[in-house]
């Protein structure tokens, strides 16, 4: 078995996105570094340094991702964009995740949950603030991250009834907005990377390495990175398939380890290098890590696999 992997993400020190392409042989336990591209901003005055790519999704032959500020899409092999879609309310976007509809947008900056409609590119808004509460944010910084969250809505997507699953990080959980039930546990940090396999299990990770899974109204924890690695990095970015999980981790410095700390409560905090490690079903299999380039400095946000054979096993 032989997976191929896009991550979106960034750097702390550039203002460009990073798209990188691995694969991982199953024979072998090896991974391989295919392709680190530079993907521009299509703006540089509305770019935002260390930022970088967030959001990620893929169709048939077609990659959907966005900037803090934009969503642009492109065929999968080629590096001119077919479509930029800017929007006067996208503030901090974070999780793309395609569905019937269009594209859900995870618009954390401006406590929203945006669809992109992809037959007209209209975008439709599900907003969490009221007007009264929207009149006392400052507009002055047009698209810039307008602090602080009340909620901070990592991610979302639609499970199989069409019902809205919604990670919101200040509440460290994951909720049904349609039957406002929790999907989560409460969690002991950030919640992350909210998404649905084809066989209805609702997954997530938290920034301190847990990996959960939820089918039909039970939680369990599947994966958890402390376990096997002795301190864990800012974890984000999550891939499923039927032999395992691909997660990513971003590199911890002096400019987001105090943060980190107060949202996870970990002691054992150091620098830390970004990597991805593969977390295996099959516990008699080995866990494998590969560090990205530049990892002192690298962010990563979403990982997709392009070959997905994706019924997961759990």
């Amino acid at each position: 078995m032989k997976y191929k992997f896009l991550i979106a993400g960034g750097d702390f020190n550039e203002i460009d996105g990073r798209l990188t392409w691995v694969s991982l042989d199953l024979n072998t336990n090896q991974f391989a570094l295919l392709k680190d591209e530079v993907v521009k901003h299509p703006r540089l005055k509305t770019a935002q340094s260390g930022k970088g790519l967030t959001g990620l999704t893929v169709g048939k032959e077609e990659l959907w991702m966005c900037f803090s500020d934009v969503i642009v899409s492109r065929n999968l092999y080629e590096q001119n964009f077919k479509k930029v879609i800017y929007h006067k309310d996208f503030i901090d976007l974070h999780q793309l995740e395609m569905c019937d509809k269009g594209i859900l947008i995870s618009n954390t900056g401006n406590e929203s949950i945006d669809m992109l409609s992809l037959e007209d590119f209209s975008i439709e808004q599900n907003n969490f603030l009221s007007p009264e509460l929207r009149t006392k944010r400052d507009k002055a910084f047009t698209n810039k991250d307008k602090k602080p969250h009340l909620y901070h809505i990592s991610s979302v997507c639609f499970n199989e009834k069409s019902e809205l699953i919604v990670g919101f990080g200040r509440q460290n959980r994951v909720i049904n907005i349609d039957k406002w039930s929790w999907v989560s546990p409460f969690m002991k940090s950030l919640v992350h990377d909210v998404q649905m396999t084809k066989d209805h299990h609702i997954w997530w990770t938290s920034i301190d390495g847990d990996i959960y899974s939820s089918f039909k109204g039970n939680s369990n924890k599947i994966f958890d990175l402390k376990e096997h690695q002795s301190s864990v990095g800012w974890t984000r970015g999550l891939a499923i398939t039927s032999k395992g999980v691909l997660v990513g981790t971003t590199a911890l410095r002096d400019s987001n380890s105090g943060y980190f700390h107060s949202r996870t409560r970990l002691e054992n905090i150091v620098n830390r290098s970004s990597c991805l490690t593969w977390l295996p079903f099959d516990k008699s299999e080995a866990v494998l890590t590969m560090e990205m380039p530049k990892a002192d400095t690298r962010k990563i946000f979403t990982i997709r696999c392009l070959n997905n054979d994706i019924k997961s096993k759990v």
